[in-house]
């Protein structure tokens, strides 16, 4: 019944994959008209719902955190030769952690992620405005790889370090403050307008001084380094965790 359907892939790669940071696959049952698949209970919110108010953004250090949380995830992934494909806010399950008393965080939304071996239409995968410049323009000739994965963790530290996305589907300044603290998150780069295109393509953003002067030098180089255009500059997940400031 299964056969090979995107479901299937699914399950095949939610197998792989047994890691504190991915919600876990714990069975699948099925019957000649049903298929029934058993996961791990995340109780949470989805990180989207923590940052997408206006003017809502994570204390650099929380952040951080964050951010480490992912990594540790997505380099598990990586390891095992899976790219994510579709890394959001949406997709990041911010949950307490009974053992600790502290917040956590589980990867979760497989139904993008193939192997990394395996071909794909780029330009199906992810969310517009995660996406990197290799998928939202197919024209550029670059396969898809784990360093894909790496740009959309570079658009998720950006919106947590300063509350907005570093593109937007609106042509105005990226310096324009009350443009970009008063429009709704989703108008800001979920729009598939030419210049949200071009300005991901390009690699065209900005640390407006406003929401980025009290942010460390650190935080932004690290941005810096996964927001490259191309893939070979970008940071590895592995990387990403020695940097600077990850490592302080």
């Amino acid at each position: 019944m299964i056969g090979n359907s995107v479901l299937a892939k699914e399950i095949k790669i939610l197998k792989t994959l047994q890691h504190p940071r991915i919600v876990r696959l714990i069975d699948v049952f099925v019957t000649i008209d049903a298929l029934q698949i058993v996961m791990e209970f995340a109780e949470g919110v989805e990180l989207f719902e923590e940052i997408s108010g206006p003017g809502k953004k994570f204390t650099e250090n929380d952040a951080k955190e964050v951010i480490r949380m992912v990594l540790e995830g997505v380099e598990y992934i990586h390891a095992q030769g899976i790219i994510h494909r579709d890394l959001k806010p949406e997709n990041l399950i911010w949950l307490d952690d009974p053992s600790t008393g502290k917040k956590t965080l589980k990867i979760i939304d497989f139904g993008f992620a193939r192997f990394s071996n395996e071909s794909a239409k780029e330009s199906t995968s992810g969310t517009l405005g995660y996406k990197p410049p290799e998928v939202i323009s197919p024209s550029l000739n670059i396969p898809q790889s784990t360093k894909s994965d790496m740009w959309s963790i570079g658009v998720i530290s950006y919106i947590l370090l300063c509350g907005f996305p570093p593109f937007f589907s609106f042509s105005e300044d990226a310096s324009d403050d009350w443009r970009l603290s008063s429009s709704p998150f989703w108008t800001l780069f979920n729009e598939k307008t030419d210049e949200l295109v071009n300005s991901i393509t390009l690699g065209t953003y900005a640390f407006p001084p406003t929401f980025w002067d009290s942010v460390s030098e650190n935080a932004k180089d690290f941005v810096r380094n996964l927001l490259k255009v191309s893939p070979e500059q970008r940071m590895s997940a592995e990387e990403a965790l020695k940097h600077p400031w990850m490592s302080n």
